[in-house]
C-alpha cells in the first residue's frame, strides 16, 4: 500500500512552515459540505461513495504485473496514434531496438485490438516488451508488460486472458459481476486464482481547493507492516519523526473498524494540518486485507484538507468537517 502519503505531506509541511506559526485560534469557515448527495465509485474489488462534487484527477492500475492506462472519448484515430507512438520506439534501423512481432488488427465484439512486441538491446536473454491496445465503446486501454524469454508462454496466456476480460465502464457504474474496477474500465475476474493488483483513484473536491482524497486497493502477494508502524518508519527514515510529532497535533490514531459497509477492521492516523489561515486535517485509514487472497484485498483511504499548493493559505474545511467527510467515505466502503 502507498503509506508514504502522510509522511510526504508532513515532510513538505514541516519545510513550508519552518519560518511561521500555524493558526491557533482561527475561526471556522462557513462551508456547504453536502454528504447527502453522493455518487458511487469503485476501485479494485471495493465500492465507495463520495460527494457529487468529487472530481477524479487521474488513476493508476496494475493487474497481474500488467500496467494499464486508459483514455476516454477515444476513437480509431486515437487507437492508431497511441499504437504508432509505441511501435515507433522499436522500429527503424537502429540495431539496439527491434520489433519482435506485430499481429493484424482484430475486431472482437465491441473491441478493436492491436498487439505487438518489441525489444531494446541485443542481449539474447534481455527483456522483451509486450503491448496491447484495446478500443472498447469509446475507451482505449493500453496494456504493457516487460518479460523474459523463459516466461513467454505464461505471459502470453495471461495477456490474452486480460484482453478478453477487460471492458469499458463508466466510473460511476458498479459492476454486477466479480472482478476488478480499473480507471474507466473493468476486468472480469472471479478471484479464485490469486493475481496481484494495485488500483488507485485520486480526487479533488470541487469548490474546496485544499481538499484531496484518494483510495487505493491492493491484492497483496507478501505481508506488510501495519499502517502506523509504516508511517512511523517512514518519518524516522527521513529524520523528522520527533519534529513531526511535536509540530503536528495527533487527533487520534490506532485501531479503527468500520461501523458501516462490510464492518472491515483497520487502523487510522488523524492529524491536524497547519496552514496560515484555518488549519486543515489529514486522515489515513487502512484495512490490511489477507495476503494472497484476491477476494480480500487491502484498501487505504486518504483525506487531506490541508493541501497548500497553488498558493492556498487556508483550509476549505475545518477539522470537524474533514473528519465527517473521512468517516462518511470510510463507512461507505464495501466489496461488490
Amino acid at each position: 500500500m502507498n503509506k508514504n502519503f502522510k509522511a510526504a505531506f508532513l515532510f513538505s509541511a514541516v519545510i513550508l512552515f519552518s519560518g511561521c506559526s500555524p493558526a491557533q485560534n482561527n475561526e471556522e469557515t462557513n462551508s456547504m459540505l453536502d454528504l447527502k448527495n453522493t455518487k458511487d465509485w469503485c476501485v479494485g474489488r471495493y465500492t465507495f461513495k463520495l460527494p457529487k462534487n468529487a472530481v477524479l484527477t487521474g488513476g493508476t492500475d496494475f493487474y497481474n504485473s500488467f500496467q494499464i492506462t486508459s483514455y476516454i472519448n477515444a476513437n480509431t484515430a486515437k487507437l492508431n496514434y497511441e499504437y504508432k507512438s509505441a511501435f515507433e520506439r522499436y522500429s527503424g534501423n537502429l540495431g539496439v531496438r527491434k520489433v519482435i512481432f506485430e499481429l493484424p488488427t482484430k475486431v472482437s465484439g465491441t473491441k478493436t485490438i492491436k498487439i505487438f512486441s518489441g525489444k531494446f538491446g541485443s542481449h539474447p536473454r534481455g527483456p522483451m516488451d509486450l503491448f496491447g491496445f484495446v478500443l472498447d465503446r469509446g475507451t482505449l486501454f493500453k496494456i504493457e508488460i516487460s518479460y523474459v524469454k523463459e516466461n513467454k508462454d505464461l505471459v502470453t496466456a495471461e495477456f490474452n486472458s486480460l484482453i478478453d476480460s477487460i471492458s469499458a465502464r463508466s466510473n460511476n457504474t458498479i459492476p454486477k459481476d466479480k472482478g476488478i474496477c480499473i480507471t474507466n474500465g473493468f476486468i472480469l475476474d472471479d478471484g479464485r486464482e490469486f493475481r496481484k493488483s494495485t488500483n488507485t483513484l485520486p480526487f479533488d473536491l470541487s469548490g474546496y481547493p485544499s481538499v484531496k482524497m484518494s483510495l487505493e486497493a491492493e491484492a497483496l502477494l507478501n505481508p506488510q507492516a501495519d499502517l502506523i508502524t509504516t508511517i512511523k518508519s517512514n518519518l524516522k527514515e527521513r529524520g523528522i519523526y520527533s519534529l513531526t510529532t511535536s509540530s503536528f497535533k495527533t487527533i487520534r490514531k490506532g485501531n479503527k473498524n468500520q461501523t458501516g459497509g462490510d464492518q472491515l477492521t483497520g487502523q487510522e492516523w488523524l492529524s491536524q494540518a497547519p496552514m496560515q489561515g484555518q488549519n486543515g486535517a489529514i486522515a489515513t485509514w487502512e484495512h490490511a486485507g489477507t495476503v494472497q487472497n484476491a477476494l480480500d484485498p487491502a484498501i487505504q483511504l486518504d483525506v487531506d484538507s490541508g493541501f497548500d499548493g497553488n498558493n492556498i493559505k487556508t483550509s476549505s474545511l475545518h477539522e470537524k468537517e474533514t473528519i465527517q467527510l473521512y468517516e462518511f467515505i470510510l463507512n461507505s466502503i464495501k466489496k461488490f
